[in-house]
């Protein structure tokens, strides 16, 4: 079988898990003997605008173009405010990326096209992949067929299913639902809030959960001893991720012997890391290797995710009980629906600092490593190899079916 993955990022170029997914379960396939192919973008200092680069990556062939654009994916962070309304509206429909992916894709002939987070790509390449005799499974990891901030996240605030965007969805419920065979996400939480907001309404939905790599899955419990109560942050320092929250909380604990390691970067870095000079119990430690992040994991007695949006089905939350490493986690999106309460970890309500920081507190005074013990079974049943399997018999039913 021939898949053919279409990504708004793809390795090395990374900014959240959605790109990481894309690769785990690209490498994984390959390993299964199949063929896959991933068109995604490359940064402007490294594309070009009128031809995919192409290389292998661990056996997945790897196509890269340079959005016309005015800046790509990865460079968003560092664009300048009055290029963005510019952005949105090239990023409607955008007729580079739809003649460039259409030949692609003719050329290339796979048996399945399955599309990712395309932001920056625009709704040209369900079009694009319309062109192609081929089904079209399209997995949901954020809001961005909502409304034109795919976090629903602005000013601090959720912003919710604005009035106001109404069009915007109307135009991708017109332009790209009718390319997509099937709906897949990790959070029913999401494919819920796409229903709601009148799309998908006669397409195909499943919940299908994400899966561990195998590699942070072994069958032996990864629990370290630590002279100190460590709790981990992982993700990208923004408002929504709520790390101030979390860092608040940490502040009311009174005890010596707790640690907060923080790893990651965002917008949001640099101000938390002003705040919390007095406290040495609070170290920052910026982007780290995967195998870096690794250690972290292991070394961590919980992690926490202190977030504000609607988070979808956070990776974090996988990687974390690859490690055996329970987590504390705001009752927001799809965050409750991989965290059983006093099983796996702890819920809190979200923005409650004070109901976080007795959630850490609590954690702290009687860890319980029954806890760690249930998010290793956790993953022994959500791995990276169960997650195939399930995709395959998706992929096999859609090209039964076309």
């Amino acid at each position: 079988m021939h898949i053919c993955y279409i990504s708004n990022l793809y390795p090395p170029e990374t900014i959240g898990g959605a790109e990481k997914y894309v690769r785990n379960v690209s490498e994984e396939l390959v390993r299964r003997g199949h063929k896959v192919s991933v068109l995604t973008t490359a940064a402007s200092d490294s594309g070009s605008v009128s031809s995919f680069n192409s290389e292998r990556r661990n056996g997945v062939d790897v196509y890269r173009i340079t959005p016309a654009n005015m800046y790509t994916p990865i460079e968003h962070r560092d664009a300048s405010p009055w290029q963005k309304p510019v952005q949105h509206i090239i990023d409607l429909w955008n007729p580079q990326i739809y003649a460039k992916f259409k030949s692609k894709l003719l050329s290339l002939e796979p048996d399945v096209i399955h599309t990712n987070n395309f932001g920056g790509l625009s709704a040209a390449v369900f079009t694009a992949a319309g062109a192609i005799d081929a089904p079209i499974i399209h997995t949901l990891h954020d809001y961005r067929l909502i409304d034109i901030r795919p976090d629903l996240f602005n000013n601090g605030e959720i912003i919710g299913v604005r009035k106001i965007m109404n069009p915007f969805r109307l135009f991708n419920k017109k332009i790209i639902e009718p390319h997509i065979t099937q709906v897949l996400s990790p959070s029913q939480f999401v494919i819920n809030k796409h229903k709601e907001s009148g799309l998908f309404e006669s397409t195909p939905c499943d919940r299908l959960k994400l899966g561990v790599s195998p590699s942070n899955s072994g069958e032996e419990i990864n629990y370290v001893e630590t002279d100190d109560f460590r709790i981990l942050f992982a993700g990208q320092i923004t408002k929504q991720k709520g790390v101030d929250i979390l860092i608040s909380a940490f502040e009311q604990l009174d005890q010596k012997d707790v640690r907060l390691d923080i790893l990651g970067k965002g917008p949001e870095k640099e101000k938390l890391e002003r705040r919390s000079e007095g406290d040495e119990r609070i170290q920052f430690h910026g982007f780290v290797s995967e195998e870096e992040l690794d250690r972290y994991y292991q070394l961590a007695d919980t992690t926490v995710l202190p977030s504000r949006w609607y988070d979808n089905s956070p990776m974090v939350i996988y990687e974390s009980y690859s490690h055996s490493t329970p987590v504390i986690g705001a009752n927001i999106g799809g965050i409750p629906e991989l965290i059983e309460e006093g099983i796996t970890g702890e819920l809190f309500d979200p923005e409650n600092v004070k109901d976080l920081s007795n959630k850490l507190s609590l954690a702290h005074e009687s860890f319980d490593k029954r806890m760690s013990e249930n998010a290793h079974d956790w993953a022994q049943k959500n791995t990276l190899t169960n997650h195939v399997d399930q995709l395959e018999n998706h992929y096999l039913s859609e090209m039964e079916s076309k």
